[in-house]
């Protein structure tokens, strides 16, 4: 893993849709040694990259994430309010950026919710071998949470910065 380097902020989301696989690819084609990304609950109970309170800035959607069940958001358009050469560009699962992500870089997990966020996060992280390389940005009480359900996962406190 890399001691030192370039962290891309939601992937390359200067030129690129944030949280999207397509943010994603290009950070990492630019050499990113970390990446940073969001994560927030369905109303399904899924987890979806998303950093907003709501879906109005980033798709052509509106509402809460927690409102839309992930059928529906993967519906959606993340792509075309960036520029028209992402349309159709989808909102990515936590799941579907583990599996995109190379294993050697470090990955930024900003969890975007609470207790039972953090434990599905830690949950997942385990279950993709990701635990040597993904730690979760979130307050203490969901730090708490993700220990709980997996001792070994990584915690960047973001109430003591």
């Amino acid at each position: 893993m890399p001691t030192r380097g370039v962290c891309a902020h939601r992937g390359a989301s200067d030129t690129h849709p944030e949280n999207t696989i397509a943010a994603f690819r290009e950070a990492i084609r630019l050499g990113a040694q970390m990446i940073e990304f969001d994560v927030a609950p369905t109303g399904d109970g899924k987890l979806v990259l998303m950093h907003d309170h709501t879906i109005d800035r980033t798709t052509n959607g509106s509402g809460k994430p927690e409102d839309w069940l992930l059928a529906d958001l993967k519906t959606l358009d993340a792509g075309s309010w960036k520029n028209k050469r992402f349309t159709g560009e989808r909102i990515p699962t936590l799941g579907e950026a583990l599996d995109f992500m190379p294993r050697n870089i470090w990955l930024n997990v900003h969890l975007k919710g609470g207790a039972e966020l953090a434990e599905k996060s830690a949950r997942l992280i385990a279950s993709k071998n990701r635990l040597h390389q993904a730690f979760l940005a979130c307050g203490a009480s969901a730090a708490t949470a993700a220990r709980a359900t997996e001792p070994r996962i990584k915690i960047c406190n973001m109430e003591r910065q």
